[in-house]
């Protein structure tokens, strides 16, 4: 097995462990801001529930829906991702995760979990999964 065979191996685990047993996927609480987004092509739905304080930081935050296991796992990881960030840095997270489906970068490996989004670009056809969760994310911070 060469070393990138490997590493898709890798990234493709971390997806499934995700998709299998999703963190933080609950239906939003009462009083929290609450957007939903869904990708007609596949049929993920998402539904991302947020807490933000008034000082403009994320305190807690869910995300329920149904979507496939991309689509779950990248929703999982960013969920608990953004908690404890501010606003402004949660939007830089999101684009820079965002840049990184398209090809302009690549998520660093000392981002834990968030990597395994790189291998999702051998499979243009799923980038859409992968970036609805980061998507309904930005409808969100616009409202925030």
């Amino acid at each position: 097995m060469s070393g990138d065979d490997s590493l898709i191996e890798m990234y493709q685990d971390i997806i499934l462990k995700h998709n299998k047993t999703p963190q933080r996927k609950h239906p939003p609480e009462a009083g929290w801001l609450v957007v939903d987004g869904r990708n007609t092509t596949c049929g993920d739905e998402v539904v991302l529930g947020l807490s933000v304080s008034d000082e403009g930081v994320v305190e807690d935050g869910c995300f329920d829906g149904a979507s496939c296991a991309i689509c779950t796992a990248s929703a999982s990881m960013m969920v608990e991702d953004v908690i404890g960030r501010t606003i402004d840095e949660v939007r830089e997270r999101s684009q820079n995760i965002q840049d990184s489906l398209t090809g302009e970068t690549q998520i660093d490996s000392s981002e834990g979990d968030l990597a395994a989004l790189n291998g999702v670009r051998r499979f243009p056809v799923r980038l859409k999964c992968a970036s609805l969760p980061w998507e309904v994310l930005d409808k969100a911070l616009v409202q925030s």
